[in-house]
């Protein structure tokens, strides 16, 4: 089964195109980057949007999953038990299941481009500068560099598609569609939770100091996989 099957729109009549916004959310950035602050959503989105695959390179494969696709039920249980920064509160993006933003809804829900009622819609369109159609990692606006390791692919959402409990709902970044699946099939997780956090936070001895920059993040990788020894010594610190 492709996750980015559009299983909603089989069941679900279109009603019309929504009209896009291009206005663009503020994004600010926390713990030296490594956490992103969403103000028109009040919520703070881990830098990382592929953290699991980050955990296995960085843990030589001990934790995380390689390519960070996972099903529904690992998805919520890797957020659940997540610490990152000093907060244990982390979770999945939620959606609305019934969201007139989106081009196909009904009172069983939404699917397809334009919705942007949920947390990764905002993100994606709003904050983010997406567009229907396109990949983010190729259309976007300035706030994508905050980010690092953006798939374009599928994302998990914490929200159920009700009317069948074995389904969840997801987000696209490949195309900005929304939609649902199985929740055995695997996709991508990206880590938010509420509320903003404290600006001077410098983390953890667990968490980096800082990825302000690919080459910061690209050098923290490469001291974890020093100090874990996942080269046998082969990568140095500096």
């Amino acid at each position: 089964m492709k996750a980015n099957k559009h299983f909603l729109a089989v069941a679900l009549c279109a009603c019309g195109v929504s009209v896009m916004t291009t206005s663009s959310a503020e994004l600010y950035e926390r713990n030296g980057g490594t956490m992103i602050y969403d103000s028109d959503q009040d919520i703070t989105w881990l830098a990382d949007a592929n953290y699991a695959a980050t955990l296995y390179e960085t843990s030589c494969g001990e934790k995380g999953v390689e390519d960070g696709r996972m099903g529904n039920p690992s998805a919520q249980e890797m957020v659940k038990n997540m610490r990152f920064g000093g907060y244990t509160d982390w979770r999945l993006p939620v959606t609305e299941e019934v969201d007139e933003t989106c081009q196909v809804h009904s009172v069983t829900g939404s699917s397809s481009y334009g919705c942007s009622g949920g947390e990764m819609g905002s993100l994606f369109y709003h904050a983010l500068g997406g567009k229907a159609k396109h990949r983010l990692t190729q259309t976007h606006n300035s706030n994508y560099s905050k980010f690092r390791n953006v798939q374009s692919g599928t994302y998990w959402t914490g929200t159920d598609f009700s009317p069948v409990p074995q389904i969840g709902m997801n987000f696209q970044t490949s195309d900005g569609a929304q939609n649902a699946n199985s929740k055995s099939v695997k996709l991508l997780v990206w880590p938010v939770r509420d509320g903003d956090v404290d600006a001077s936070s410098h983390g953890d001895n667990h968490n980096p100091s800082s990825w302000g920059s690919d080459e910061a993040w690209m050098k923290w990788k490469k001291q974890q996989r020093y100090h874990n020894q996942c080269d046998k010594g082969s990568v140095s610190k500096h």
